[in-house]
């Protein structure tokens, strides 16, 4: 897939930006000594399972990106 490709769906490259903004949220948290989080395991939880959404939404929606290019492709051919 081409860069060119995914900047004509602006709005799957916003969806991209908020869900690295999760992934870069539980990173920071993670490694950031923040004093709400005092126990180290509710940190590693908290941090873990924002990754985990930031991870599964960017997989679901290149799948989603990926598919309606492939409409749309369709739609152009025939």
């Amino acid at each position: 897939m081409k860069f060119k490709e995914i900047l004509k769906y602006p709005g799957y490259v916003f969806k991209f930006g908020i869900y690295l903004v999760f992934i870069l949220m539980a990173l920071m948290i993670y490694f950031k000594d923040i004093e709400g989080f005092n126990d180290k395991s509710l940190k590693t939880i908290y941090s873990a399972a924002l990754l985990l959404y930031g991870l599964y939404r960017i997989i679901r929606t290149y799948q989603d990106l990926k598919a309606e290019i492939k409409e749309n492709n369709n739609s152009d051919i025939g």
